[in-house]
This record gives C-alpha cells, sequence and structure tokens, in this order.
C-alpha cells in the first residue's frame, strides 16, 4: 500500500489540542480582497513599473485566488506582478511573465503566467509594502485600455 503523509497544516488541524483550531493564520481564516482599477497609458512601455497596492505587513497573497481582468490591450502585453517587502525585494513574486495579449480574465497561476515563488511556497509579508506590476513586454498599448486587479489573500 501507498504511503500516506499528513501535511503540517493537516496534523495542527487534526491534533487534541483547542489551541490548534484558535489559530486560524494557520489552518484557515478570514480572506481579505483588493479590487483595483487602473488604465494602461498609450505610452507605458517595456521595464516600467506601476504601484498597484499597498499591502499590509502580515499580508499572504494566494496566487491561485488572485487575478487580472481587462480589456483587450491591442498589443503584446506581459507582466511581472512582486514586492519590495522589507526582507527581500522580490519583482515576480506572486506572477512572472503573465501574458494580458488577449485580454479577458488571466489568473494568476493560470497557466498564462510562470509561477512566482509564492505560489508554491507562501509568503508573508515583514512589512507594509507595495505590490508592483512590472511591463515585461509591451508595444504601443490602446490607451485607457482599463485593467482590474483582484488581489485575494490572509491577514495576519
Amino acid at each position: 500500500m501507498a504511503a500516506l503523509t499528513p501535511t503540517a497544516t493537516y496534523t495542527a488541524q487534526t491534533a487534541p489540542s483547542v489551541t490548534s483550531y484558535l489559530d486560524f493564520n494557520k489552518t484557515g481564516g478570514k480572506l481579505r480582497t483588493f479590487l483595483v482599477e487602473d488604465t494602461i497609458g498609450g505610452s507605458d512601455a517595456t521595464a516600467d513599473t506601476k504601484k498597484i497596492l499597498r499591502l499590509p505587513k502580515g499580508f499572504t497573497l494566494i496566487p491561485s485566488l488572485s487575478y487580472v481582468t481587462l480589456e483587450d490591450p491591442g498589443t503584446t502585453l506581459t507582466l511581472d506582478l512582486g514586492d519590495n517587502d522589507a526582507s527581500a525585494t522580490d519583482a515576480d513574486r506572486y506572477c512572472n511573465d503573465l501574458v494580458l495579449s488577449a485580454g479577458g480574465n488571466v489568473g494568476l497561476a493560470s497557466a498564462l503566467a510562470t509561477f512566482g515563488v509564492a505560489a508554491t511556497r507562501p509568503f508573508k509579508t515583514t512589512s507594509e509594502c507595495d505590490l508592483t506590476a512590472t511591463y515585461v513586454s509591451v508595444s504601443t498599448p490602446t490607451a485607457a485600455a482599463k485593467i482590474l486587479y483582484v488581489i485575494v489573500g490572509t491577514l495576519e
């Protein structure tokens, strides 16, 4: 028979201790959602960085629940999402090479992106920091195309 190994979270949830059920920050808890509307500028260019949102200290962004929705930008548009946390700045911590060229609704953990390190190793911010979007590739975008960032995570 194949081995069945529990995760640390499963072990904490099933431990015979009342406190293990009360530690929602490690085994569950309230989700926080940020909706950030922006407009793509006609002069936005490759390597430009935008500050999307101020993340609070203790925030853990969940890439598999977060996404970007946008109108057709009329061009090649690829971006990275990261932050400038005091412990270690990482321009693509949450998403690397997110392809948004066709517009629509694109998840940070979708097939149209390369997972950032936080997709498999959750990262809790150690200080207030900026969530940033860096244009990896863009050329003559449609001016005033709307973009909505839906950022979901937990807060300790």
